[in-house]
């Protein structure tokens, strides 16, 4: 960057141009003051112009005028260069500290936005990371109570299907064989009622007939007993009288 100022030719002799300048990090044409260089050595080249063109244009009698007025204008350059300089430096220096501090600031901002940013990314995405495994737990925890609720319900379930069989069989077997025992026993005592009276019936008929034949048999041996008797008494020709009566007159 090159800023140039052009300062007014008091006494320039024809043709010159002073100008002073500040140039940061480049140089100035060959036909300029090249203020990079020494401040020493520019007043000293533009005191040598200057005293240069006083002589071959100021008379003999006005020497010590040209003095006074060479000694001004060194002073007058002098002042002007330095407050060139100053105004220069100061406004280099502005220039810099505001493109400095623009850059920095930018730099800073640029640091500090991409510093927040990557924090509440990060805080952003701990959230989210936090959040999502919340949920995603909840929802585990949920899905898991579920299924264990079910599981145990269906165990629970089954458990007492399976206790509530159980009782029911072993009373319906206690009933059932309390029912069959009665049953048994009943049927048994029946049998045993039947065969009891079948046997009492058969003895009993068995005795009746045998005493009913005895008698008959009885009955048949008397009948007998009295044919021989009338046959005998026949054959001796005495008749049978009534009973009591011998026959005999």
């Amino acid at each position: 960057m090159c800023q140039q100022v052009a300062v007014s030719p008091l006494v320039s002799p024809p043709g010159l141009f002073l100008c002073s300048g500040v140039c940061l990090g480049a140089g100035i044409e060959a036909s300029h003051i090249n203020l990079s260089a020494s401040t020493a050595h520019m007043v000293t080249l533009y005191q040598r112009t200057v005293v240069e063109y006083l002589h071959r244009h100021t008379p003999p009698h006005d020497h010590a005028l040209g003095h006074a007025l060479g000694h001004a204008l060194d002073h007058a350059v002098d002042h002007a260069l330095g407050h060139a300089l100053d105004h220069a430096l100061g406004h280099a220096l502005d220039h810099a500290l505001d493109h400095a501090l623009d850059h920095a600031l930018g730099h800073a901002l640029d640091h500090a936005l991409g510093h927040a940013l990557d924090r509440a990314v990060d805080h952003a995405l701990g959230h989210a990371l936090d959040h999502a495994l919340g949920h995603a737990l909840g929802h585990a925890l949920d899905h898991a109570l579920d299924h264990a609720l079910g599981h145990a319900l269906d165990h629970a379930l089954d458990h007492a299907l399976d206790h509530a069989l159980g009782h029911a069989l072993d009373h319906a077997l206690d009933h059932t064989l309390d029912h069959a025992l009665d049953q048994a026993l009943d049927h048994a005592l029946d049998h045993a009622l039947d065969h009891a009276l079948d046997h009492a019936l058969d003895h009993a008929l068995d005795h009746a007939l045998g005493y009913h034949a005895y008698l008959a048999q009885e009955k048949l041996l008397l009948q007998a007993q009295e044919k021989l008797l009338l046959q005998a008494l026949e054959k001796h020709s005495v008749s049978p009288g009534p009973p009591g009566h011998s026959g005999v007159g």
